[in-house]
């Protein structure tokens, strides 16, 4: 028997439960708790995506198979053109699509009336969202974006007879507003909803372009942080929208507004609520149809402000706020203002405002593109209040009266029904655009009806073909110049 005290005996190999081979595995836990999000990729045609550990439907590498389940918080790479992926409920930081992509609902046996894909970071690449289903559980159907990084690419928002579905802006305060860009394009088709969330209250979403046919929303009224949320559309390239702006309100502390940027053209048909400002700051923006009214909640439509080197046409109503801030349609210097759309002669009417609201509001030198003749425009300003008001002083205010077509010599057209009696915009301030005169045009303007009804007289219209002789010839003056500067001179 050794009686050596055991504290004092030789140290043997003891097996203990941190031995070397584990010590390796816990460093190699702790090492891989600090990696970066790992990228998965989806390489085969179609397949779920979703966190279900026996849905084996992505790659561990860009040309490999699926081989492993997806799990929330890694980047995704879609790598397969046109794939093909039944959407459940799950998250990503990056996504890439780089062939394009069709995400849909389909089938039954959903746990949840939520399924989605929350992006946090960004992402680029085009793809389409759609539930395939024409019956069963009602489905909130969200592509959510809440990144910093702008999404680059075409979203295709596709609407259900049975589900909403949306793209979502920001869904919490903070989020949101930088998760879009003017890479970002928008299309809702049969309904799809585009939704500016409350993270976007007090900043500014900016998309670069927006088409097709569905609705703007802005959900999340039951935060009680309220502000103004704006949706910029800057884009350069001619779309056209249908649908509505704006939604019943809950609290009508939280405000939409509207941009339009950019040189390219927006024609937007259909029906506005949103208490926020419409500011068209370049290109054109076309709106056909009533704005203000139908939305509970709603007091009406915020101001309207055309900045230099913007138009704004309209043929329909816009029905400005009754609320204790006056509003009015603000023509800024060197902007312009066309009643009816892009091809069609029109009426414009404002109506609503309080005691206080001008109306039409001239700030400079403003330019009207109005038609005369058989394709008759038309300005309305219906309420008691709405006198107008302009500052640029004589001359200020010109009518341009190229786009119009068959208008006769003699003849008085009206332009502009001020509300009231008062007469709010000397006569002084109305003229022909410069335009207008070389080409031919001539007539006097007068204050007709009760003392509000602005006319024009037509002494003298462009003669047939004179403009496009005119064109011709200042042509051919610049040709001949081009050769004489391009001819050898001789000494």
């Amino acid at each position: 028997m050794n009686s050596t005290p055991a504290s004092l005996r030789p140290v043997r190999n003891r097996r203990t439960f941190l031995t070397t081979p584990r010590l390796a595995g816990l460093f190699a836990v702790a090492a891989l708790s600090c990696l970066p999000a790992s990228t998965y990729y989806w390489t085969g045609t179609s397949g779920n995506w979703t966190t279900a550990t026996n849905s084996l439907d992505w790659a561990t590498t860009s040309t490999g198979s699926p081989s492993t389940y997806w799990t929330n918080a890694n980047e995704a790479d879609i790598v397969t053109s046109n794939a093909q992926i039944h959407l459940w409920n799950v998250s990503a930081t990056t996504v890439t699509i780089e062939n394009g992509a069709a995400l849909y609902a389909s089938g039954s046996g959903a746990t949840s009336t939520t399924r989605g894909l929350t992006i946090t970071q960004g992402g680029s690449g085009d793809f389409s969202l759609t539930d395939q289903r024409t019956s069963g559980t009602a489905l909130n159907l969200k592509v959510l974006l809440t990144g910093s990084t702008a999404w680059n690419g075409t979203i295709t928002i596709n609407g259900s007879s049975v589900s909403t579905v949306s793209l979502l802006i920001g869904s919490q305060l903070g989020t949101g507003a930088n998760s879009v860009g003017v890479n970002t394009k928008v299309h809702l088709a049969s309904g799809g909803n585009l939704e500016i969330g409350p993270g976007v209250i007090g900043t500014v979403a900016t998309i670069g372009e927006l088409s097709g046919n569905g609705n703007i929303k802005f959900p999340g009224q039951f935060s009680s942080t309220g502000g103004t949320r704006t949706l910029r559309v800057e884009q350069s390239t001619n779309t056209t929208f249908t649908g509505t702006i704006g939604e019943n309100l809950t609290r009508t502390d939280h405000v939409l507004a509207f941009t339009k940027a950019g040189t390219g053209v927006l024609s937007i048909s259909g029906t506005g609520g949103y208490e926020g400002a419409t500011t068209v700051e370049g290109g054109r923006l076309y709106l056909n149809g009533t704005y203000g009214t139908g939305f509970t909640g709603v007091t009406g439509q915020g101001d309207y402000v055309v900045k230099n080197g913007a138009l704004l046409g309209v043929n329909g109503t816009i029905s400005l706020s009754t609320g204790s801030t006056a509003r009015n349609v603000t023509i800024e210097s060197g902007g312009t203002l066309k009643p009816g759309t892009a091809d069609a002669a029109g009426t414009m009417t404002i109506s609503g405002g309080n005691a206080s609201s001008k109306g039409l509001v001239f700030l400079g030198q403003a330019t009207i593109e109005f038609r005369l003749g058989t394709a008759q425009d038309m300005i309305t300003l219906a309420s008691s209040s709405m006198t107008g008001s302009a500052l640029g002083g004589n001359g200020s205010v010109v009518f341009d009266l190229l786009g119009s077509s068959g208008a006769a010599i003699g003849t008085t057209y009206d332009l502009i029904s001020f509300g009231g009696t008062a007469q709010g915009i000397a006569l002084s301030t109305f003229a022909l655009s410069s335009a207008s005169q070389s080409a031919g045009w001539a007539g006097t303007f007068a204050y007709g009806g009760d003392g509000n009804l602005l006319q024009f007289t037509v002494s003298a219209v462009p003669e047939p073909g004179a403009f496009a002789l005119a064109v011709l010839g200042l042509l051919g003056v610049a040709t001949v110049i081009r050769r004489k500067a391009n001819s050898p001179h001789l000494c």
